[in-house]
């Protein structure tokens, strides 16, 4: 049975791409809305955001349309229609969405890639994995337009070597220096055995930090 999810999983997104001439209203397609400048500028370093679109697709897909339809309601069904139970529940399941009517016809071809093989296999679960790779291939906008925020926040190695060169508190110690022979400055002071006593570290001039 598990062998035959990735081919109605592979149906469920072409079925997405038939065109049917029902175009959206404007700005009320979600997809189009999460791939465009403005979802990008909403979801752009917000956790919460992300936190709220992640559960709705959670709870709209897996934990909502599936188990209504498919868990709860399509076993219920036989008592009434009997063979046909599948055929109704795609039928209602498309009415549902009456608050967006272009996906109308897109639902009642849904009936069977969700209705039917989930009567078919008695398993609720084909719908849900079914359904829910919709939402993973919706999820992946928020959380790469998340992870660029978050990466685009972080100074860069150069960032980094500027910002210490600029900085006149802090005094690097370039390789030239640390590799070349010591020098005597005159913050060197020696002492009988020839050892530094006190002043900058051994190998630094006066001019090395200004």
């Amino acid at each position: 049975m598990w062998l035959i999810v990735p081919v109605f999983v592979i149906a469920f997104f072409a079925v997405e791409l038939i065109p049917f001439g029902l175009p959206p209203v404007a700005g009320r397609d979600f997809g189009e809305f999460l791939g465009s400048s403005d979802g990008a500028a909403l979801l752009y370093g917000s956790w919460a955001w992300l936190a709220i679109l992640l559960a709705f697709f959670i709870f709209n897909t897996v934990l909502g349309e599936e188990l209504l339809f498919r868990g709860y309601l399509l076993p219920r069904m036989n008592g009434i229609f009997g063979s046909k139970d599948w055929v109704t529940n795609g039928i209602l399941f498309a009415v549902y969405h009456l608050h967006v009517p272009w996906v109308i016809p897109i639902a009642l071809l849904d009936t069977f890639i969700l209705s039917l093989p989930s009567r078919r296999y008695q398993s609720a679960l084909i719908g849900v994995i079914t359904h829910s790779s919709q939402s993973l291939f919706l999820s992946v906008f928020p959380v790469t337009t998340l992870a660029s925020s978050f990466t685009r926040s972080l100074p860069s190695a150069r960032t980094l070597r500027r910002t210490t060169l600029d900085d006149p508190g802090v005094c690097p110690i370039s390789p030239s220096t640390s590799a070349s022979t010591p020098t005597r400055s005159s913050g060197h002071r020696r002492t009988g055995h020839g050892k530094p006593r006190a002043g900058r570290p051994h190998g630094f001039s006066n001019n090395d930090c200004v």
